[in-house]
């Protein structure tokens, strides 16, 4: 129920977040995902929070950004519910995007091992975990660490988010733009290579 409160309190704007932040919240939000016992609710209630504590702008600072990083890191490489990795998914969009900050955020992403993480949840069932992942991925064709993503035989990948954006989102126009987004940011990158 605590967790609950705190969700509810930073999720009324930035001005809240900063107060929750600056009394230390974070750790235990974090800790609540991390733990080596812990629960599904409070997992999912730990994600909704560490949701709300980074989806207003301005962004939060880079020692938030660094701070998730756990978290992150153990809900998307051992949940499998998807109310868990949805919020997290997103969490991830928000903290990348961070408009002249793109760089350095999926950097941080990027060094702690989080992108290939995002490309296998492209095989989810849930399309609501599959859509914030490819904004995500999104940022990250659209950043200076595009190589990165490539590293990871991405265009391996493409066939997935196809048939996701024919199958799975239907007409959901954000997953559609975001593919565009993709599909030109990678192509304009191997006629680059090609030069």
């Amino acid at each position: 129920q605590t967790l609950w409160a705190i969700g509810n309190i930073v999720g009324d704007g930035a001005v809240l977040r900063d107060v929750a932040l600056n009394l230390d919240v974070l750790p235990t939000v974090v800790a609540c995902i991390t733990a080596p016992v812990t629960t599904t609710t409070l997992q999912r209630n730990a994600a909704w929070v560490l949701h709300n504590l980074v989806r207003w702008k301005p962004a939060v600072s880079g020692d938030v950004l660094y701070g998730i990083q756990p978290a992150v890191v153990h809900a998307l490489s051992t949940s499998n519910d998807g109310i868990v990795l949805e919020d997290v998914c997103w969490c991830v969009n928000h903290l990348m995007d961070a408009g002249h900050e793109l760089n350095e955020r999926v950097g941080v992403f990027v060094e702690n091992g989080v992108l290939p993480l995002l490309l296998d949840l492209l095989k989810h069932e849930d399309h609501k975990v599959v859509n914030p992942v490819m904004r995500c991925l999104g940022s990250v064709v659209l950043s200076t660490h595009v190589q990165a993503i490539m590293d990871l035989d991405f265009p391996r990948y493409l066939a997935d988010v196809l048939h996701i954006c024919n199958t799975k989102m239907g007409s959901d126009a954000d997953g559609g733009t975001y593919l565009t987004k993709i599909a030109r940011e990678f192509i304009e990158y191997v006629d680059l290579m090609r030069e």
